[in-house]
């Protein structure tokens, strides 16, 4: 008897291992993960102003946010031969696509993937390499060490100067002159103060050299002229539109305005405005003349695009420090030197 109640107790034993480890399995697979589901991301590279496939351009693609708990590393691709890339796989959720151009990495291009395959043609610009103007200087006067600042973001060059309204931090309105030099660095600042000042320097929105004024935009609409040489106020003309930007072609020695969307000429001497063109984008911030050549500033995208006389994009360019191929972020204002040389300024 003893043993046959050994025995049972073994058996109940075995049988309680054996339905407890079930119940365990069982447990264990109730709280397996579902599979996460995989979608392929594919499209093309192609020209911002053709259209045509731009070859071997490199993609880097990080994620933002997954929908699901998986870990997506940094990946780097090459498009192909004919403009061509696939991501695969990709996972739901976002992420943000970055086009690397002659070294240097554009803008974040922010894209959704759903729970499907995606396709997404990405257009490429051309690289403008550029100097970025000082928002600040130090400047010795009198003797006194002193910090001239910007009202604004904004400046004016005519062949290798420039120009630009400032402030002392105590008091007075300065017209500031720097010298540009081959190295691509400011030098030579020299102020003379502005006379006949019936107005608040923060309403200046623009400023332009011409051949014998300075002209500035004081916000919305009105155009301010100034003696170049005895830095005069002559005085202040309603326009009648809102302008985003004026400049002065040496070639036809006229000065036009834009509005963000259409192109006027402020015909000598009366500055009247003249409607020339409609702009083949809406959105434009900025604009300057170069070799006879429009450049216009779409802000809110940080591009370039330069036009031709018959006010057709040519191209369209993402801008670069000169120095070190960082790309320019909140761009403010665009100019050219005498040498062909690319100036604007940043927030």
């Amino acid at each position: 008897m003893r043993g046959i109640s050994f025995f049972r107790v073994g058996l109940f034993f075995s049988m309680f291992f054996l339905f407890s480890s079930s119940c365990f399995n069982k447990q264990d697979n109730d709280i397996t993960k579902p599979n996460v589901p995989e979608y392929v991301l594919s499209g093309s590279t192609l020209d911002y102003v053709t259209g045509e496939p731009v070859p071997n351009t490199q993609l880097r693609i990080q994620s933002v946010a997954m929908l699901y708990d998986i870990s997506f590393p940094t990946r780097t691709i090459t498009s192909d031969s004919m403009g061509n890339y696939t991501i695969d796989p990709v996972y739901p959720g976002s992420y943000a696509i970055q086009i690397v151009k002659d070294d240097c990495l554009l803008k974040p291009i922010p894209i959704q993937i759903e729970h499907e395959n995606r396709e997404l043609s990405l257009d490429v610009p051309q690289i403008l390499y550029g100097n970025q103007f000082p928002h600040s200087i130090s400047y010795d006067w009198n003797g006194t060490f002193q910090m001239i600042d910007s009202s604004h973001p904004y400046f004016a060059m005519i062949g290798s100067k420039g120009l630009l309204l400032t402030r002392f931090y105590n008091n007075g309105t300065f017209i500031g002159f720097y010298f540009v030099t081959t190295d691509h660095k400011l030098t030579g600042w020299h102020y003379d103060t502005l006379t006949e000042i019936d107005f608040d320097p923060s309403d200046i929105w623009q400023l332009e050299v011409g051949r014998d004024h300075y002209y500035a935009i004081k916000y919305p609409d009105s155009l301010m002229i100034f003696d170049r040489w005895a830095s005069q106020l002559q005085q202040t003309i309603a326009t009648g539109i809102v302008m985003q930007d004026i400049a002065y072609n040496p070639y036809d020695k006229a000065l036009y305005a834009c509005t963000d969307s259409l192109l006027y000429r402020l015909e000598n001497n009366t500055y009247n405005a003249t409607l020339i063109a409609e702009l083949p984008q809406a959105g434009m911030s900025a604009m300057t003349w170069n070799d006879d050549k429009l450049y216009l500033l779409r802000k809110y995208e940080d591009l370039v695009y330069q036009l031709n006389k018959q006010i057709q994009i040519e191209k369209i360019y993402a801008v670069a420090n000169f120095s070190d191929n960082a790309v320019w972020n909140n761009i403010y204002d665009i100019y050219f030197d005498s040498s062909d040389r690319f100036w604007g300024t940043v927030r």
